[in-house]
């Protein structure tokens, strides 16, 4: 163990004297050292129908991803495009031009295949609405209304809440206040309202008692699959008066509550936490604004995984993601223009994962080393920052596109979207596409 602590601080010493950070944890993520790989593919998609909004998934059921970006009006989708990988629009709906392409909050759509016949549907929440459209070329399913006084989902979740085998039930949510749970026929399962508490970004379905139906942690509660509160974070160790649960990011699980593991982020109480199934606190950290979490083995020499989390309401130029052990004690910080957006993807297929901060344009070792850097410097012209310029890109996403079960990286911004290929990527089983429940949190 002497070892292994004494081999990381020379790593971390060696890497904060050459980026001239004084803090022997900190490295300057824009001044390591790394190869550039070229873009597999850059789309310029025609502005009028695109957003920073994007998910991927098998739409006409041919094994590979299509891309879906979108505009929206205070979350409302008014106009999204359709694309195969070459950049060909197959299909669009909504008003071009109409609300903004800027994100500030999870845009109500995704792509999944509800009915399971290999073709993946589009959900759009609209003005009192939520949209199905077949997704191979845009026909009108369904147009289930909102709950009364509901003038747009905040997000789209599907769970397991009756133990069907696959997730077949629909969340949605308003923004801190009210979830309510649908059959796949817009049936109403149950309504949760919180009286004293915020609910969550986005809600996490897991099922922690293995009967074979979802639980839902809906922010500080656990909810079973009725919709009934197991239990409510302890108010003496989250102050639970303070904002919202920002993110839940399942770290582990087990074969009982008390052996599930959750690392969460809860909002103006500024504090990151591993928490079991129970609602149980193993360790929590304050003081810092913590927002999106990733959890892999991100560093070689060490067992078990890490956590990679990002410090948000920084200044431009001064983003911060770190990254702690699974008993929360912070091992590097990686400085950069903005850390808000990160993912983890395994590029070199070694076992061990990468860190994809999208606005840094690159990928990083949990050591503090940077592996790769994608694509040229000007490849996306944001460098004047989120708030000058009104993109919050690039934005990064990670998913199988080509259906070879390998992953892509996807860097997206309001004007063009980059696929980067790893051939050596490690296999990661399931469907084409960025995944189920694609969330900003």
């Amino acid at each position: 163990m002497l070892k292994k602590r004494f081999f990381l601080v020379m790593v971390l010493s060696t890497a904060a004297i050459a980026s001239g950070q004084t803090d022997r944890l900190t490295v300057n993520a824009d001044l390591l050292p790394a190869p550039t790989v070229e873009p597999w593919s850059v789309i310029r998609p025609d502005t009028a129908c695109h957003g920073e909004w994007l998910v991927a998934g098998d739409v006409n059921g041919d094994g590979r991803a299509e891309i879906i970006t979108a505009r929206n009006d205070r979350q409302r989708v008014t106009a999204f495009a359709v694309r195969d990988l070459d950049g060909r629009e197959l299909w669009r709906w909504g008003v071009p031009g109409s609300g903004r392409a800027q994100l500030g909050y999870d845009v109500p759509l995704q792509i999944y295949d509800l009915n399971g016949d290999g073709r993946g549907e589009v959900f759009a929440g609209i003005d009192r609405f939520l949209l199905v459209l077949d997704g191979t070329g845009g026909r009108e399913i369904k147009r289930w209304p909102l709950p009364e006084g509901l003038n747009v989902t905040d997000c789209i979740t599907f769970a397991d809440l009756r133990g069907l085998g696959r997730p077949s039930d629909i969340l949605i949510k308003d923004r801190y206040q009210n979830v309510w749970a649908y059959t796949p026929d817009w049936v109403l399962l149950w309504h949760w309202a919180p009286r004293n508490y915020k609910t969550c970004h986005h809600p996490t379905p897991v099922d922690i008692d293995g009967d074979g139906r979802d639980e839902v942690l809906a922010g500080y509660s656990m909810l079973d699959e009725n919709g009934l509160p197991l239990w409510t974070l302890a108010p003496e160790e989250a102050d639970l008066s303070r904002g919202h649960l920002d993110c839940c990011e399942i770290f582990s699980t087990g074969p009982s509550p008390a052996m599930h593991r959750f690392v969460i982020s809860l909002c103006a109480a500024k504090t990151i936490a591993m928490i079991d199934g129970g609602g149980r606190f193993l360790w929590q950290q304050s003081g810092e604004h913590f927002e999106s979490i990733d959890a892999g083995r991100l560093i070689r020499d060490t067992s078990g995984k890490q956590i990679a989390v990002d410090l948000d309401h920084r200044p431009y130029g001064d983003g911060l993601v770190w990254i702690l052990d699974e008993r929360g004690d912070r091992q590097i910080s990686f400085r950069c223009d903005y850390g808000r957006h990160h993912r983890l993807i395994d590029w070199d297929g070694d076992g061990v994962d990468e860190i994809l901060i999208g606005n840094a344009r690159a990928l990083f070792r949990g050591n503090g080393s940077c592996l790769v850097r994608l694509g040229p410097r000007d490849l996306f012209a944001s460098d004047a920052g989120p708030q000058k310029s009104g993109d919050a890109g690039p934005l990064a996403a990670v998913g199988d596109l080509d259906g070879d079960h390998r992953p892509e990286v996807i860097l997206h911004s309001k004007t063009r979207i980059a696929v980067f290929k790893g051939l050596t990527s490690a296999p990661r089983p399931g469907p084409a596409g960025t995944g189920i429940n694609f969330t900003l949190y």
